[in-house]
């Protein structure tokens, strides 16, 4: 009874792609474009490829296939997928019937359910050979309806695709579930012919893409249309879905190719560093000269200033280092010092205005330097200040810097990048000190808050929303004073106190948007050794809570590890605790205990961290975070396993320009790492909707957002990311 069951399945496999390949050859393509399928993976209508989303792009769709073994019906599915690495593809689906009819009444409300899906090519097979990608759909959860796991091998061709694989399904006989092939033609550039065995069924249909020249920005968009099938349900019924590509954000992909860090060994010089083919880093002292044994660029003095202590040179010499200091006051940085040791010029600034990402500020405040720099000093030292506290320190050689502005892309860039020792501001001899703004300059940011229940019995999507007004007011190095005011705007029914309809409270009354301060709080960071930092939070917290706590960091040299500790203790403030315990019986003051390991793959962008102790809301157990860097904007993937289990996508973008608005007296400002997440409870048989499970606490101003830039501030990430140096240079500093 099985093989002739499998003959049978093998029987429909080799029909369609036979009947596909009679086609294939006659056509005349470009080759098949990797698209979502009917199911959110990439891939033909219900057949998986071997392919992953491109790397930075973001895929979302609306598909109406609702298709399973015993039926097959038009209904709703929202899916986003995300490239997030080379061979890594991540997503999640919504799919549903009714938005607003609750599955508690006699009614029902049909599907209601949120999923997880991931794909994995493996990444050492030749391109040239074939792809091979396992993959997942609704991982986890309460309700399976498009459970299924995969193995997948895919070939391109000139003309199109193939696509063999085999899948193994707890929900037995649809999709997926045994052997599967498909076949995609590509006569035209948007034209794409699709024939397919999806383990039950042969399908067929068409691809419409926009063509690469009607493109904006970067945006893609396609259509399917599942136009014939031979499936039992399925066969009188027409199935399509819509996608568009965004692109994440700027990555180094954007930038010309390099190759950083080459070694080379002149037979004339062996110390000196060979010039990477299309530009790139050099770290030895010496660097190569221009064919003609002159530079390139004029500096601005035309012959080299000699230190002494009579009054007219001290005079000539400050002059300059007062030039310097004077354009980058123009530009508006703040806390500006300029001075010298040796042969080397020191520059300690603080950036306020390109928030998005310090690196701008770097590139920008490096050019106005090194534009203004002596010929006597050998090399230029940048020192970043957050607070007052040196956090990066960075190293160029002033002809070099401008020759690697100035050039092609084939300059070289002599870079160094380091944390400064915790003294270094006091070891140097500062001439010259300028700032744009007065010390104590408030600064406001505006940002909107959610929260949200997502495919839950009650609605498709309940949410109450604020904004969120936070003033910054900095008072001597490393400490600030801040206080988050929380404004409601707008929620759902569910969010209320009561629903006279439905005679019942609103099931996420306990957890709206609430007026008024949401946190004000003084904090005190130190900084102990060059990567070692210690900060003390002390205020009220979280609306209802008032109390302290410490985050304590520790970076490796290069910033590629981290290691982290929080403690802290709450207590609800009296006027306040009658009310919540009247909500809430079980309301507890909580105390945490949280380590933290943190490694950053600069290579890729990537962070992973592990959190391990007792968090926010008493439950204790572990969480793990993956976040992948687009630019200035992040997806992170999430598992926390504490009383429940849960798995959960984060989006992280920045709702602010590259260079704020800065005045001498204040600054208004939106958030620059504004994030928004879903959550779905996996390995259990009910999906009761949590918001606080393994819950870290933080503040507004912690230590990776205030000094380091969102945990982007380190030797190895400006080391890799070089090119937006040069761009930011060019673009801001004109």
């Amino acid at each position: 009874m099985v093989s002739m069951k499998f003959a049978r399945r093998a029987k429909k496999l080799s029909q369609a792609l036979i009947g596909g390949t009679a086609a294939y050859y006659g056509a005349f393509a470009l080759g098949a474009t990797n698209t979502p399928s009917l199911q959110g993976y990439t891939g033909s209508l219900n057949v998986p490829s071997a392919f992953t989303e491109a790397q930075g792009i973001a895929s979302l769709q609306y598909s109406d296939a609702f298709i399973t073994a015993q039926d097959a019906r038009h209904n709703h599915s929202v899916i986003a997928n995300f490239g997030v690495l080379p061979w890594l593809e991540l997503g999640g689906r919504i799919a549903w019937d009714y938005v607003h009819r609750d599955c508690y009444d006699r009614t029902g409300c049909g599907v209601r359910d949120m999923s997880g899906n991931l794909k994995l090519r493996i990444p050492w097979i030749p391109e040239d050979w074939f792809s091979l990608a396992i993959g997942a759909q609704d991982l986890g959860g309460a309700a399976s309806y498009f459970e299924a796991k995969y193995l997948v091998a895919s070939k391109q061709f000139q003309y199109g695709r193939i696509d063999l694989g085999a899948g193994k399904s707890d929900l037995p006989d649809r999709y997926l579930d045994g052997a599967f092939g498909s076949l995609e033609l590509q006569p035209w550039e948007w034209l794409g012919v699709i024939a397919e065995y999806d383990a039950h069924d042969t399908n067929f249909g068409l691809r419409l893409s926009l063509p690469e020249s009607a493109q904006r920005w970067g945006i893609q968009s396609s259509l399917k249309v599942l136009a014939h099938s031979d499936g039992e349900f399925i066969s009188d019924k027409r199935f399509f879905t819509i996608s568009i590509g965004i692109p994440l954000g700027q990555s180094r992909d954007h930038y010309p190719k390099s190759q950083p860090k080459s070694a080379y060994h002149s037979r004339a010089d062996a110390s000196v560093a060979k010039k990477p083919i299309n530009g790139g880093i050099v770290t030895s002292n010496k660097l190569p000269t221009p064919a003609s044994g002159k530079n390139t660029t004029q500096p601005v003095a035309s012959e080299p200033l000699r230190q002494t202590h009579s009054p007219t040179n001290q005079a000539t010499t400050i002059a300059p280092l007062d030039k310097i200091a004077s354009r980058l006051e123009a530009a508006k940085f703040e806390n500006i010092k300029v001075g010298e040791k040796g042969d080397a010029l020191y520059v300690a600034l603080e950036n306020n205005i390109y928030n998005r990402n310090e690196i701008d500020a770097i590139g920008v405040a490096l050019k106005l330097i090194t534009e203004n720099t002596a010929l006597q000093h050998q090399k230029t030292h940048l020192l970043l200040l957050n607070q007052h506290i040196a956090v990066l320190e960075v190293v160029v050689k002033p002809d070099n810097y401008r020759e690697f502005l100035a050039a092609s892309n084939t300059a070289p860039l002599y870079l160094e990048a380091l944390f400064p020792e915790s003294n270094v501001m006091r070891s140097i001899h500062w001439q010259a000190e300028r700032s744009y703004a007065s010390p104590l300059r408030p600064a406001i940011t505006l940002s909107p808050s959610i929260v949200s229940a997502v495919a839950t019995e009650r609605n498709l999507f309940d949410y109450s929303a604020s904004l969120q007004t936070d003033v910054t007011l900095g008072l001597w190095p490393g400490a600030l004073m801040a206080a988050t005011y929380n404004t409601p705007i707008d929620q759902s029914d569910e969010f209320e106190r009561y629903l006279p309809d439905h005679n019942r409270a609103g099931s996420f009354y306990a957890d709206r948007q609430r007026s008024g301060f949401n946190e004000y709080e003084l904090q005190q960071t130190i900084k102990v050794t060059s990567s070692l930092y210690t900060a003390f939070h002390a205020g009220i917290y979280l609306h209802d809570y008032k109390g302290f706590f410490n985050q304590t960091a520790w970076q490796s040299p290069e910033g590629s590890h981290m290691i982290s500790a929080r403690v802290g203790k709450f207590n609800l403030k009296e006027s306040n605790r009658g009310e919540l315990y009247e909500q809430n019986e079980d309301m507890q003051e909580p105390s945490f205990n949280l380590v933290s390991y943190r490694y950053f793959a600069s290579s890729y962008d990537v962070a992973l961290e592990g959190t391990y102790g007792e968090f926010l809301e008493g439950d204790k157990g572990f969480r793990l975070d993956t976040k992948f860097w687009f630019g200035d904007t992040a997806i992170s993937l999430e598992y926390k396993n504490t009383d429940a289990e849960f798995i959960g996508l984060r989006w992280t973008l920045p709702l602010t320009p590259r260079r704020d608005y800065l005045s001498p007296y204040g600054q208004i400002k939106g958030r620059e790492n504004w994030n928004y997440g879903i959550q779905t409870r996996i390995n259990e048989k009910t999906n009761d909707v949590h918001f606080g499970t393994a819950q870290i606490p933080s503040a507004r101003h912690e230590l990776e957002r205030t000094y380091l830039n969102n945990d982007r501030l380190s030797p190895a990430y400006v080391k890799n990311h070089w090119q937006r140096l040069r761009e930011a240079a060019q673009r801001y500093s004109k």
